[in-house]
């Protein structure tokens, strides 16, 4: 049964609990476990997409660089963040596509298209995708 504390007329849910991790520089990370373990919950914090409000309280330390950062704050929100698969990648697009269009929206106009297209293939190497760059997503039949 998960913890729950009475605040006023209604229950206090915590979804996540003493969390922690750490992710090594110029490395990718993955984030592994079950269906409503709380991974999409955490990334959202992460990458400043929640915050506290009048129904969720959030209560967290995240550091970059070993400084204590607000993910909310729009200089930070630039540094972190993660795609939702499910959401966001379009079935008929390639990784190539997916990833130079997701660089071109994040990184500032005077971005050069020489500097996107090696920023997407370094992305494709170090992802795993240089192989099927080409290839589209795809996705449920119906």
């Amino acid at each position: 049964m998960p913890p729950q504390a009475a605040t006023g007329n209604r229950d206090e849910l915590k979804i996540l609990d003493n969390v922690w991790g750490e992710v090594p520089p110029r490395e990718t990370t993955a984030i592994m476990g079950a269906s409503g373990a709380g991974k999409t919950s955490l990334l959202n914090i992460l990458a400043g997409r929640v915050g506290s409000n009048t129904t969720l309280s959030v209560s967290s330390d995240i550091r970059l660089n070993n400084y204590t950062v607000d993910p909310t704050d729009i200089k930070v929100r630039k540094m972190i963040a993660f795609v939702a698969q499910e959401e966001s990648l379009m079935k008929t697009a390639t990784p190539w596509e997916s990833i130079y269009f997701s660089a071109k929206l994040r990184l500032p106009r005077t971005t050069t298209r020489s500097q996107l297209v090696q920023l997407t293939l370094r992305m494709l190497d170090e992802l795993g995708l240089s192989e099927c760059a080409d290839t589209m997503i795809g996705g449920r039949l119906k």
